[in-house]
C-alpha cells in the first residue's frame, strides 16, 4: 500500500488505517514495554481516542453562540494533540528497539520532519500552560454575508494584553476549522513519516506483530470537518496555503482555502483579571484602553473580567489556495 495516499480530504474508507500500524504489522520487531511504559497497542490506542473524542466534543461547539465553549473544545484539542506527539517522539522509539537509530541519522529526514508537525501543539500547551497565554475569541462576518469563528492567542504583560503570532505564522487569528484541519493533518503526516521510519529498522528474532484489528478513529471527524466551509479569517490564507504545499500529497488538510468578499466585520471576545486593560487588537496596531464586566460566579472568578469588542472594520484580500 502507498502510505502517501493518506488523505484527510480524500478518505472515505472505514476504518481509516493507520500507517505505523501498517508498517509494524507482520514484521519481526520484539516491542518492549520496559521502564513502566505499558502496552505499545494500548497506550496507542488511547492516545487517539482521547484526541478523537475532543474533537468530535469541538465539533458541536464551533457555532455556539457563547464563544468560549469553542475556546475551551479547541485548547483540549491542541493539549491532547501535544500529548500524542510526545508519545510518538519521547515514548515510541523505547517500544520499538532500532527506531531511535533510525530517527537520530542526520542523512534522514524524519526527526526534523517529526518536529515541523509537532511544534505548533507542542508551542500552544508550553504557552498555555507555563507562560500563561491564552485564546480569546475572534468572531465576524464578510461583506458578503459568510461568516467564521476562531481565535487568537494573547499573553500579558502588566496591563498590556499583546498578540502572539508564533503559532501559524504570521496570521493575528487562525479559524477553528483550519485549526482542526491542520491538527488532524499534522498528526496523520506524523503517522506517515514513522512509518517509513519503521520500514528502515531490521527485524530482528522475534514473532511477526499483528496489529492490523486496530484503526485510527477519526472517520467521523473527517466526514464532519468535511461538510464545513474553507472560509479563513484576515491574513489566514497565506498561512493555511503555505501548510497545504508543505504537506504536499502525504498529508491533504484541505484543498481550498479562501477569504470571503469585502470588508470584515470583527468581534473580539477577550477574558481577563482586573476590570480595565490595554488590548492589542487582531488586524490593528498600538493597543485601546477597554473596560469589562465582571463575569459571574463566585468564589475566584469574581475577578474575571469579560470585554466584546463588536463590528470591528478590517480590510481583506480574498484569494484562494489550490
Amino acid at each position: 500500500m502507498d502510505r502517501s495516499d493518506t488523505s484527510v480530504q480524500d478518505a472515505r474508507q472505514e476504518p481509516l488505517a493507520s500507517p505505523l500500524l501498517e508498517a509494524l504489522h507482520d514484521r519481526r520487531l520484539e516491542l518492549s514495554d520496559g521502564e513502566g511504559r505499558g502496552d505499545f497497542l494500548t497506550s496507542y490506542a488511547f492516545q487517539h481516542r482521547r484526541l478523537f473524542q475532543a474533537l468530535s466534543a469541538m465539533a458541536d461547539t464551533i457555532d455556539h453562540e457563547y464563544p468560549f465553549l469553542a475556546l475551551n473544545a479547541f485548547t483540549t484539542c491542541a493539549l491532547y494533540a501535544a500529548d500524542l506527539f510526545d508519545f510518538y517522539v519521547e515514548d515510541l522509539p523505547g517500544y520499538i528497539p532500532g527506531l531511535a537509530r533510525v530517527l537520530e541519522r542526520e542523512t534522514l529526514p524524519f526527526a526534523a520532519d517529526l518536529a515541523e508537525a509537532r511544534r505548533p501543539w507542542a508551542s500552544l500547551r508550553n504557552r498555555c500552560r507555563r507562560q500563561h497565554a491564552f485564546l480569546a475569541s475572534v468572531q465576524g462576518r464578510y461583506g458578503d454575508g459568510r461568516s467564521v469563528s476562531g481565535f487568537c492567542i494573547y499573553g500579558r504583560r502588566g496591563s498590556v494584553l499583546r498578540i502572539n503570532k508564533r503559532l501559524f505564522g504570521d496570521a493575528d487569528a487562525c479559524s477553528f476549522d483550519w485549526a482542526k484541519r491542520a491538527l488532524l493533518g499534522d498528526v496523520l503526516k506524523a503517522e506517515v513519516i514513522l512509518a517509513a521510519a519503521i520500514d528502515r529498522v531490521a527485524d530482528r528474532k522475534a514473532e511477526p506483530i499483528d496489529c492490523l484489528n486496530l484503526a485510527l478513529p477519526y472517520m467521523p471527524v473527517i466526514d464532519r470537518m468535511n461538510q464545513r466551509p474553507k472560509l479563513c479569517l484576515p491574513d489566514e490564507y497565506a498561512v493555511a496555503e503555505r501548510a497545504i504545499c508543505k504537506a504536499g500529497d502525504a498529508v491533504r488538510v484541505g484543498d481550498t482555502v479562501e477569504t470571503g468578499d469585502g470588508p470584515f466585520y470583527m468581534t473580539l471576545a477577550v477574558e481577563f483579571v482586573g476590570n480595565a486593560i490595554m488590548i492589542q487588537l487582531p488586524y490593528g496596531e498600538g493597543e485601546v484602553d477597554v473596560v469589562g464586566h465582571a463575569v459571574g460566579g463566585g468564589g475566584l472568578t469574581s475577578g474575571i473580567h469579560r470585554v466584546v469588542i463588536r463590528d470591528v472594520e478590517v480590510a481583506v484580500m480574498s484569494g484562494a489556495a489550490e
